[in-house]
């Protein structure tokens, strides 16, 4: 059990690493490209930082642990919105752009209820059980695309990346380095983070989406929750905001829809009380965001979702 334990925090560090140097080297990469800071976070960071979920997920799905990787999507998107948003509230309001609260957004949560009428094919579809589909993960991967050309034409050739966001500007052969080096610990890292969660799982008899909506979901988040933060503390609200979007839009309409492709995802119908939760906290920060017209979240906001994560967190447990 220990040693269950040493190689699920061994995988963690590498998850981590990786992900930071991936991260780095990608933005690099953006710098030279001159690309916007908006896009970096909205995109290449929110990659970058979901990168970890990515390998996660993948060797979950082909190993056949399908219910880890709900749980870790699942998990992963409370935690964004909910912890991230309220720590990175909590040290600065985070203010945006109008467009991105009536657009961006309102696109995440959309994103959220692509997942909930996927999954729920005995309501939706009146299907026999409910799956995430190959079917189903190329219409979301169709979506995916949608977003990603959205992005790019809007924002192209808006203003230059600042570097004192903390882009650094590296040779090629560095960022060639960085990225290579970075999908390598992500790659290793995941594999022991899966390997170890299951064994874990099965030693405690809890199940393997409960360890996915805990364990797992917040290890493999951590990338955002450190971006996130750092944004915040440099007053780069854009890039906090756009990084939790799109994670989460990442998440919902390429990571699940790509895992998917290897194996179908079973949907435990349980799981719609953490759908509802994730659909509400994402509401409540458009809402937050929305209210009168002032296009920041407070500290006071902040904190009102920080404390429906720990109620969520408290009701999971015991589920059990």
């Amino acid at each position: 059990m220990i040693s269950g334990f040493l190689f699920l925090s061994l995988g963690f560090v590498l998850v981590v690493a990786g992900a930071d140097a991936l991260v780095r080297g990608a933005s690099a990469l953006a710098k030279r490209l001159n690309v916007s800071e908006f896009i970096i976070g909205l995109t290449v960071v929110a990659f970058g930082t979901s990168a970890p979920e990515l390998v996660v997920n993948v060797i979950a799905s082909i190993k056949g642990d399908e219910a880890l990787v709900m749980g870790n999507i699942m998990g992963s998107n409370i935690f964004n919105a909910l912890v991230i948003l309220g720590v990175g509230g909590l040290i600065r309001p985070l203010y945006v752009i109008r467009r991105t609260v009536r657009l961006e957004i309102p696109f995440a949560v959309f994103a959220v209820a692509v997942i909930g009428i996927a999954a729920n094919d005995v309501w939706t579809d009146r299907g026999p059980v409910n799956i995430i589909s190959n079917s189903d993960a190329l219409y979301m991967l169709a979506l995916f695309g949608v977003f990603v050309v959205y992005t790019f034409v809007v924002f192209k050739g808006s203003e230059p990346v600042d570097t004192s966001i903390g882009v650094q500007v590296y040779p090629m052969w560095k960022i060639v380095l960085l990225i290579v080096a970075g999908a390598f610990g992500l790659s290793f890292g995941g594999d022991q983070v899966v390997s170890s969660a299951v064994k874990l799982a099965r030693i405690f008899g809890v199940s393997e989406v409960l360890i996915g909506l805990t364990i797992v979901s917040i290890g493999t988040s951590l990338p955002e929750l450190a971006t996130s933060i750092m944004a915040a503390i440099k007053h780069r609200s854009n890039m906090a905001v756009g990084n939790v979007v799109g994670s989460n839009i990442f998440n919902s309409l390429f990571i699940l829809p790509i895992s998917a492709l290897f194996n179908d995802i079973p949907y435990d119908v349980s799981m719609n009380w953490d759908l509802l939760v994730l659909v509400l906290g994402s509401f409540l920060f458009l809402l937050f965001m929305r209210t009168r017209q002032k296009y920041y979240l407070d500290r006071i906001e902040a904190a009102a979702l920080l404390v429906l994560y720990f109620a969520y967190f408290g009701f999971i447990i015991w589920r059990g």
